[in-house]
Parts: structure tokens; C-alpha cells; sequence
């Protein structure tokens, strides 16, 4: 069931391989040094393409760049939990991924543009301020500054609409720390 709750390759290995054609679980285990993260380890992640069509639930609470193998994969046909820390910036994102049994999601710094009609709760923490500075390159942004330091803080506001109408049964949001958003050529809602 947890198979990325293992610390070893072998043990990973073993619990795949048990568990034939049921649908798998990539949930990372608990960091010693830190009790509130959930990582899997290099050999669970490369997992991931492998076993995308078995895999129901995603959780990988540590940053890296999520965009280039979820584009090669383009759909997740079981997924229904993810919880991800995306390290790429909304730049990179820029195609739907398809997530037809995705039900539970959770983002942390990413607005990854699921195609989840069956979403029904989704959070969005914003907390990194290094996500939010200005690398908007096409000019599609403006940056709003705030407080003492004046922060760039930017967040795609018009795909963060389309990302809610693409999400029908959508029940709870919870978004943290979220830079106020765009108001202009936003799509009806």
C-alpha cells in the first residue's frame, strides 16, 4: 500500500513487486531529521514514470522540478491524492495534466494545471517568497510590491481561474498566503 514509505531500494522493490496490479502508493516516509516531511527517496521518484498507470496517490513533500516528467507522462489515469512541492515556477506550466480520479490535491509554491474533474478539495500554499519574485519573461505579469521590503509577488491569476472551472465538485479550498490577484482579462467564472 505505502510502497515509499521504505527506506531501502530492495524494500521498495519487494513491496512493488507483492502487490502485482494494485493500484501503488508513492508516499513518502518521514525524514528523521525533520518530522514534517514526507520525501521519497531518488529510486522511488524514478518510480514514478514506471508505475504512473498503478500509481493512486503521490506524496513527495520536498522541492524539485516536477514540470519535465509530468509533461512526458501527460496523464495520471488512477491518481487520486498528490501532494506535491513544485520547484519549477508557473512559467513552466503551461498544458493540462490529466487527472481524471484525482479527488485530493495539495500544492505547495505551484499552480500545476491539472485537468481533475473530480477534484474536491484542493490547498495551495504560497509561502515561498522566492516563487513569487518576477520571472514572468512574455510581460504577462505585473508584479505587486508590498511592505518594507517590497517584494515582487506575482501569481498566474487567469490559469488559477481556468485551473477552478476545469474542477466542477470542487467542495474546499484552501489557498495560504496567496499575492492578491490580477483582476483583467480574467475568464468568465
Amino acid at each position: 500500500r505505502n510502497a515509499g514509505s521504505f527506506l531501502t531500494r530492495r524494500m521498495t522493490d519487494i513491496a512493488i513487486e507483492r502487490a502485482r496490479a494494485f493500484p501503488l502508493h508513492l508516499d513518502g516516509h518521514y525524514e528523521l531529521h525533520e518530522e514534517t516531511s514526507h520525501v521519497l527517496c531518488t529510486h522511488q521518484l524514478s518510480l514514478v514514470e514506471e508505475q504512473v498507470a498503478r500509481l493512486r496517490s503521490l506524496i513527495h513533500d520536498a522541492y524539485m522540478d516536477w514540470s519535465d516528467l509530468f509533461y512526458r507522462l501527460q496523464t495520471f489515469p488512477k491518481l487520486e491524492i498528490a501532494r506535491i512541492w513544485d520547484d519549477s515556477g508557473p512559467e513552466e506550466w503551461h498544458e493540462c495534466i490529466d487527472a481524471p480520479r484525482l479527488q485530493d490535491l495539495y500544492l505547495n509554491n505551484t499552480l500545476i494545471p491539472f485537468n481533475a474533474p473530480g477534484l474536491r478539495y484542493l490547498r495551495v500554499d504560497m509561502d515561498n517568497r522566492d516563487w513569487r519574485l518576477c520571472r514572468d519573461i512574455s510581460g504577462r505579469y505585473e508584479p505587486i510590491t508590498e511592505g518594507c521590503h517590497a517584494i515582487p509577488k506575482v501569481f498566474p491569476t487567469q490559469e488559477f481561474v481556468e485551473f477552478l472551472q476545469r474542477s466542477p465538485r470542487l467542495e474546499w479550498l484552501v489557498i495560504t498566503d496567496m499575492p492578491e490577484l490580477l483582476s483583467g482579462e480574467l475568464p468568465k467564472v
